[in-house]
């Protein structure tokens, strides 16, 4: 039962790895995200993810939280 859970975790982590990675990226280029963006940055505001983005979005949050199930299923047993 641990092995399965073990394999699993490494499937879905490397799943992880690959939804994060096909991402669009959040801000306009690399030197914002270092020096904290311009000052009429909108962090925080909100924006409507469409498409491929909603999906992706949610694959990620789904995964996540299965990530962490796992883990404390593996600690448990």
């Amino acid at each position: 039962m641990e092995s399965a859970l073990n394999i699993l975790l490494f499937i879905l982590s490397i799943f992880i790895i690959i939804i994060v990675g096909m991402q669009g990226a959040k801000s306009e280029d690399a030197s914002s995200a270092i020096m904290g963006g311009s000052s009429d940055s909108k962090l925080f505001a909100e924006s409507k993810d469409r498409g491929i983005d909603l999906f992706l979005n949610r694959a990620t949050i789904i995964s996540a939280v299965a990530f962490f199930v796992i883990v404390i299923a593996i600690w448990v047993i």
